[in-house]
């Protein structure tokens, strides 16, 4: 397998899942440390992507909920 930008941020996931966030944009997530990461395919995610963080559920500006209360 060949070491790709999207293998090697999905391997820092593995190692450390709180420090990444993932935003879903449907057939395709994002893998980001807060400055760079790699668009990726969900069918071709090698980790489970549920188990990284999404900012989403911490944090909704318009609702004032925040931490676990705003899953």
């Amino acid at each position: 397998m060949k070491l790709t930008a999207d293998v090697k941020m999905q391997i820092e996931a593995i190692k450390n899942p709180s420090r990444l966030n993932v935003i879903d944009y449907g057939d395709t997530v994002l893998l980001t440390d807060g400055w760079k990461g790699p668009y990726i395919k969900k069918e071709k995610a090698i980790i489970n992507l549920e188990k990284i963080r999404n900012p989403r559920r911490r944090y909704r500006p318009h609702s004032g909920i925040t931490g676990s209360a705003a899953t």
